[in-house]
């Protein structure tokens, strides 16, 4: 769906659209407010907060930073409230930028920069894109901006990815970049979080196992040695920790039996 805006009379979005309805009922379009700003500890702890997605979001914004060979714009790292964690790009477009106020914990709120896609992203859900008179604020006009949300491997909203350069050097790539940005982000994050919870069960499984009355011994296929729990150490009277990784045939002479039925189960 489509509407007109009464000042420009161009056709835009109904996200831009229903965003701008909103924006004219509190704030004047010729007034610039600099956003409120998180500092010291404030910011700190949202930062660690936010530590995976830093880490993982970082590298992948300097990989995509060195690819576009010194281009003139800006990415940014935003947490699911559009507060600013981290960016990096060209220096003097840093430095345009922060004289507007988006700095390290700046929160870029629909109620005070108006309709932009550093708060439109956070708040639908989907990537959007914002340039020239698509923004209500004025001083926001000579910008153009891409915002792309992250999620959690739950589907909730965790962050977002996002490109700023002035009008006059977009791209028609620059939304898709922020998408395959926070499409990369958000697998590393979904991947770390299912080794962790992996490593979790596997922790527990092997607490469980050390704590039984009963020696345990497993090994793998090619019979090396994964696992030896304190009984069977002590019944075997073998040093656990000098016998993983060994072959099980040097450790212990198993029975015939044993051997034939390992033997057909790796045939």
């Amino acid at each position: 769906m489509t509407v007109q805006t009464q000042d420009t009379g161009k056709a835009v979005s109904s996200v831009i659209a229903q965003s701008w309805h909103r924006c004219s009922k509190f704030m004047q379009r010729e007034t610039w407010q600099t956003p409120h700003q998180a500092q010291g500890l404030t910011f700190d702890s949202i930062c660690r907060r936010k530590t995976a997605l830093l880490t993982i979001g970082q590298a992948a914004l300097e990989d995509a930073w060195e690819f576009m060979d010194g281009r003139p714009c800006a990415l940014f790292i935003l947490d699911e409230s559009a507060c600013i964690l981290s960016r990096c790009g060209e220096p003097q477009t840093l430095a345009q930028l922060a004289a507007l106020g988006f700095r390290d914990g700046s929160y870029c709120a629909e109620s005070i920069i108006g309709t932009c896609a550093l708060s439109l992203a956070a708040m639908q859900g989907q990537p959007i894109n914002t340039a020239g008179d698509r923004h209500f604020k004025q001083a926001l006009q000579p910008w153009s901006f891409c915002s792309t949300p992250v999620f959690d491997n739950h589907g909730r909203l965790f962050g977002s990815i996002s490109l700023c350069c002035l009008v006059e050097h977009q791209s028609s790539a620059d939304l898709s970049l922020t998408l395959a940005i926070a499409r990369e982000v958000g697998n590393s994050l979904l991947t770390d979080s299912l080794l962790a919870e992996s490593n979790r069960h596997l922790n527990q499984m092997y607490g469980l196992l050390e704590s039984m009355d009963d020696g345990v011994m497993a090994w793998n296929e090619q019979g090396v040695l994964q696992f030896l729990n304190v009984q069977a150490a002590r019944l075997l009277h073998l040093d656990a920790q000098a016998s993983q990784g060994k072959n099980i045939a040097d450790l212990v002479t198993l029975p015939a039996l044993l051997r034939r039925a390992i033997k057909h189960a790796a045939a």
